[in-house]
C-alpha cells in the first residue's frame, strides 16, 4: 500500500432590503465535541473530478505540446483523430504511458510522490482547451456530509499553505482554512497531542451561541455558502452586537429605514451609527428567524457581496426590534481581500430558483422592484472594480440550462447605462434572469469581464465558466 500522504495544519456597507426572505433551512441544535481520526486517501477518487476555483490557483492550463511536470513525471497532452491524448513519462522510462481521453472530464491516475496519484482533466466548454487540478484528497465527515481537503498545489503533501478545501453541496475549492462548515454541522482538523505525523482528529465546532438554536444554524449556513463560493469563514465577534443593537433601537423610535443616523433625533448614539454604516440590514418584521434572514441577503445580487466577500474577517448576526443586522469587520490586507466571488458557485446543488422577493433597495434594475417573478442573480463581484465607473467594454454573462437556450435577463455592471446602481456596488457583473430557474436543473454559466488597464498595458480580462443546479 503507498504511503499515506501527510496532513499538515495550516464589512461593506449595503442598502437596506426590504421585508420577506425564501423558505426556512433545517435548523439542528450544537453536536457534542467527538474527537475522530481524519484517516487519509492515498489514491485519488473519482468524486473529485471536475472541482475549479476562481479564487486559488487550483488548476493549470495544459498546453498541447508543452510538457507538465508533476513531481519526478511528464505530461503531455496532444490531439489524436479528433480526441485528446495524454502521455506520460519518467526519467529513465523508455516508452511512455499513452491514454486517450475518450470522454471529458476524466481521471487521469499516474505514478508520483512514491505513490498512486490522481488528475482531474477537463476541457474548456469549446472543447478547444485542457485544464487539470488535483484529484488526491482525504475525505472528511461533517455531520452526514462529506468534505475533502485536496492538494491543491499538487505538491504531494496534503494541508498545506496552497491546498484547499471541497465542501459539501459544491466543488469550487476553498483555501484550506482548519475548519469545515455545512448547514447542519461544523468541525474543526488539528494535530493529535503526541500523535505521528499522519495523525490527526477532526471534532466537532460550536456555534457561537450554543443555547439558541437559530442563532447556529444561520452562522453555520453563513460559513457554508462562504466556504462554497471560495472565501474563508468568518470569525464571530460579539463585541460587535452592541451597535446593531442601538441603530434597531433608533430605528425603531424615529420609524425609519436605513443605514444613517441624525445627532438631533432621539436614540443617537455614536456607535449605532457606526454599526449602521457597516452592515447589511433588513426590516422582515417580529416573525422573521435569523436563518431566514442569512437566507435572504444570499438572494440579493448587492447586499450578497457584503455577506461573501472575501475581505470580511469578523461578523455578528442580530434580530431586535423588527430589524435584522449582520455587522462587517473588513480587513483590505486579508490575503482574499481582492477574490472575486462568483455565485452561485461552481457545482452547487441548491441554488435558489428566484430573487429575494419582493426586492432590495436600490433596485438592481429600471422600474419596479417586485422580484418574485424573477430568477437569482449569477454573476461575479470582481472587488478590483470597486469605484470602477465604467468598464472599456461590454462584459458577457451567459446562463444556460443543459438543455435549452441562454436565459435572458438584466446585466448589472459598471457604466451601464441608464445606472442606478450605487457606486460601492460597482463591483457587481450578473444576469438577473426575467424568470425563475427550473427546479432541479443543471445551469451552466461563463462571464467575461473586460478589466481596465493601463495605457500601454495589454488587454485583460477575468474569464471563468462554471456549472450548478438549482433546487426544489
Amino acid at each position: 500500500m503507498p504511503p499515506l500522504l501527510r496532513l499538515a495544519a495550516a464589512g461593506l456597507a449595503a442598502a437596506a432590503l426590504l421585508p420577506a426572505g425564501p423558505g426556512p433551512v433545517r435548523a439542528e441544535g450544537p453536536r457534542p465535541a467527538r474527537p475522530r481520526p481524519l484517516r487519509l486517501s492515498p489514491r485519488p477518487r473519482p468524486a473529485l473530478l471536475d472541482c475549479r476555483s476562481p479564487v486559488i490557483p487550483h488548476e493549470v492550463r495544459l498546453a498541447e505540446e508543452t510538457p507538465w511536470a508533476l513531481g519526478d513525471a511528464s505530461i503531455v497532452v496532444r490531439r489524436r483523430g479528433g480526441k485528446w491524448e495524454a502521455e506520460v513519462s519518467r526519467p529513465g522510462d523508455p516508452s511512455p504511458d499513452r491514454r486517450t481521453l475518450a470522454r471529458l472530464p476524466a481521471l487521469l491516475e499516474v505514478e508520483a510522490f512514491g505513490g498512486a496519484y490522481g488528475l482531474s482533466i477537463r476541457a474548456s466548454s469549446d472543447g478547444e482547451r485542457l485544464f487539470v487540478a488535483s484529484a488526491q484528497g482525504a475525505p472528511v465527515a461533517v455531520g452526514k456530509e462529506t468534505a475533502w481537503v485536496v492538494d491543491s498545489d499538487r505538491d504531494g503533501v496534503l494541508g498545506g499553505a496552497g491546498d484547499g478545501l471541497i465542501v459539501p453541496g459544491a466543488r469550487t475549492v476553498a483555501p484550506f482554512a482548519g475548519e469545515v462548515w455545512h448547514r447542519d454541522a461544523a468541525v474543526r482538523l488539528a494535530r493529535a497531542a503526541g500523535g505521528a505525523a499522519e495523525d490527526w482528529t477532526v471534532e466537532d465546532l460550536p456555534a457561537p451561541y450554543p443555547d439558541r438554536p437559530d442563532h447556529s444554524a444561520a452562522w453555520r449556513l453563513l460559513n457554508w455558502r462562504r466556504q462554497q463560493v471560495g472565501v474563508r469563514p468568518l470569525v464571530h465577534d460579539a463585541a460587535l452586537e452592541e451597535g446593531i443593537r442601538r441603530h434597531a433601537s433608533y430605528c425603531r423610535r424615529n420609524g425609519y429605514q436605513g443605514h444613517d443616523e441624525e445627532k438631533s433625533k432621539p436614540g443617537w448614539s455614536a456607535e449605532g451609527e457606526e454599526a449602521g454604516r457597516s452592515s447589511v440590514l433588513n426590516y422582515p418584521g417580529p416573525r422573521a428567524t435569523l436563518l431566514d434572514e442569512v437566507a435572504t441577503q444570499l438572494a440579493t445580487l448587492y447586499h450578497r457581496n457584503g455577506v461573501l466577500a472575501g475581505g470580511l474577517v469578523r461578523s455578528a448576526l442580530v434580530l431586535q426590534e423588527g430589524m435584522f443586522g449582520m455587522r462587517t469587520a473588513v480587513d483590505p490586507d486579508a490575503p482574499l481581500a481582492l477574490a472575486p466571488v462568483l455565485f452561485p458557485p461552481h457545482g452547487m446543488e441548491d441554488a435558489p430558483r428566484r430573487f429575494h422577493p419582493p426586492g432590495e433597495h436600490p433596485p438592481p434594475w429600471e422600474g419596479g422592484i417586485a422580484a418574485g417573478n424573477r430568477g437569482p442573480s449569477v454573476g461575479v463581484a470582481l472587488p478590483e472594480l470597486r469605484w470602477v465607473e465604467e468598464l472599456p467594454g461590454v462584459p458577457m454573462v451567459l446562463v444556460e440550462p443543459a438543455k435549452g437556450t441562454a436565459l435572458a435577463g438584466d446585466f448589472h455592471y459598471p457604466g451601464r447605462a441608464p445606472s442606478r446602481v450605487q457606486k460601492d456596488n460597482f463591483t457587481a457583473i450578473a444576469l438577473t434572469p426575467t424568470s425563475p430557474l427550473a427546479p432541479a436543473t443543471l445551469h451552466r454559466a461563463r462571464v467575461l469581464v473586460p478589466l481596465p488597464v493601463g495605457e500601454d498595458d495589454p488587454p485583460a480580462a477575468f474569464e471563468y465558466e462554471w456549472e450548478f443546479t438549482t433546487g426544489p
